[in-house]
């Protein structure tokens, strides 16, 4: 162990990341002195001889039709680059609190985990001073796993962060790419009186596109600086899967097998027909791929294990080996239809399961669906025989907090649908009264087949549901 609090190390890989971000502000003013230098240039006048007096003639000529459509094209590319620079502001201001919190973190436990060692070195017998060495270790360790939780959340934020800006980076782009559009139909209306004049405008509408290509790279490159290397951190962060070799048995003995899964799960079908291309995070041993295949709904699954996504391959059905994160975050905007997620989030901590939901909705379409189905809390019955048979799983999650969840992240409706019941035989049975009973004694067994009823449905409730939310 170090006598230092802090370790030297740290510290300087701290300063050095917040040095880098510091250096991309120039990016930003060289973009807009490009910005401005492809204006003056466009707008100038030519100068030289005999010819380039012609030019400067037609350059009078069509001037002051040119000047509006550069005037405007500079000013959106300024505004794209203005949000650019809000934007990465935000990012930085996020990442220098959350740089600032793992260090007081780290000097605390540091200061605890030094006073631990000086009492060692007291002088104590020996017994004493192993007994506070193991707890200067544990201290350490609690340190590690302190930085390592907070390493891991500016992480998540900063790879939302990056989703975003990629998103508005290109919905900014595109708008620039409507009025280019805009501006080559000008020139078709203004070839009509003039084919020279159609020339020279046409020249200088193409060399505003190759700028515009140029800045898009630019924002490309400052996008994939911004996300290195703290994001990388949140490759795999989605489950904490069981062994491959351990996964198949446990599905086979307690998840059921696949022809049962597919007669529970084919209710579902009937929200994706209309809603293809669906995405099945999750997808197993791929019960449900099989059944939009048979529909002939267009569909593609992700897991984490190799064996499940071989199985998956023989049968012909469209699954690759993704970490759930990585695979909705590399996804365009408004891009599936359906995303179905069958006993996938309760294996999701609460900020990745809100992220979960913040991705879904982004690369679903308008009308899109996302299906999302867990055990049943509320069924006592539920609870012990089948959600803590999985340790993976992290918490129990009520339905009324996953609706909320889907509400919240901005899908415009959310309903709960309650399935798997038992069969009544396996439930407790309501007392039969004897025929000609007196009066307070039907009351009295009316009342305790009442309580009856309600006691199967906290005990023997429905053992699953769905949250079915619609963009």
């Amino acid at each position: 162990m170090s006598d230092r609090i802090v370790d030297e190390d740290f510290v300087r890989g701290l300063e050095e990341d917040r040095a880098r971000r510091r250096s991309l502000d120039q990016h930003f003013d060289s973009l807009e002195e490009q910005i401005k230098r492809s204006e003056r240039e466009v707008l100038k006048s030519p100068k030289g001889g005999l010819r380039t007096a012609f030019k400067r003639f037609l350059f009078r000529l069509i001037g002051p039709a040119l000047r509006p459509f550069v005037e405007h094209q500079r000013a959106l590319e300024l505004e794209r680059l203005r949000l650019l620079r809000e934007l990465w502001k935000q990012a930085d201001e996020r990442l220098t609190a959350s740089e600032d919190r793992l260090l007081q973190a780290y000097i605390k436990h540091g200061e605890s985990v030094a006073a631990l060692r000086e009492d060692i070195l007291a002088g104590f017998n020996d017994k004493v001073s192993k007994a506070r060495e193991e707890a200067a270790d544990e201290a350490l360790a609690a340190v590690r796993g302190e930085l390592e939780r907070q390493r891991s959340e500016t992480a998540r934020e900063m790879r939302r962060f990056v989703a975003d800006l990629i998103s508005r980076t290109d919905l900014v782009a595109d708008r620039i790419g409507r009025e280019i559009e805009s501006m080559q139909h000008e020139v078709g209306r203004l070839s009509s009186s003039s084919s020279r004049r159609l020339e020279v405008f046409g020249e200088e509408v193409g060399q505003l596109r190759e700028r515009l290509e140029a800045v898009r790279k630019q924002t490309r490159l400052l996008a994939r600086e911004i996300a290195s290397p703290a994001v990388a951190e949140v490759s795999g962060a989605g489950f904490e899967p069981l062994p491959d070799e351990d996964y198949a048995a446990h599905q086979e003995r307690f998840r059921g097998r696949p022809e049962e899964i597919q007669r529970r799960q084919r209710l579902y079908v009937e929200h994706f027909r209309d809603n293809a291309p669906v995405l099945d995070v999750g997808c197993g041993r791929g019960e449900f791929l099989a059944l939009l295949k048979q529909e002939g709904v267009e569909a593609r699954g992700i897991d984490l294990n190799e064996q499940v996504i071989e199985g998956c391959a023989a049968q012909g059905l469209d699954a690759r080996r993704a970490d759930l994160f990585e695979h909705l975050a590399g996804l365009e905007e408004n891009s599936l239809g359906g995303i179905f997620a069958a006993q996938v989030v309760e294996h999701l901590d609460a900020p990745q399961l809100r992220a979960f939901f913040v991705q879904s909705h982004r690369v679903l379409k308008p009308g899109g669906v996302l299906v999302a189905e867990t055990v049943n809390p509320e069924s006592v019955f539920a609870l012990t025989q089948f959600y803590y048979l999985d340790a993976t799983h992290k918490a129990p999650l009520p339905p009324l907090l996953l609706q909320f969840t889907a509400e919240r992240t901005g899908f415009s409706k959310a309903e709960i649908r309650l399935i798997s019941r038992l069969p009544e035989a396996e439930m407790l049975q309501p007392i039969e009264p004897g025929i000609g009973l007196p009066p307070a004694l039907e009351d009295a067994f009316a009342g305790i087949n009442a309580d009856i009823e309600r006691l199967n449905n906290f005990l023997y409730g429905n053992l699953e549901y769905a949250v079915i939310a619609e963009k």
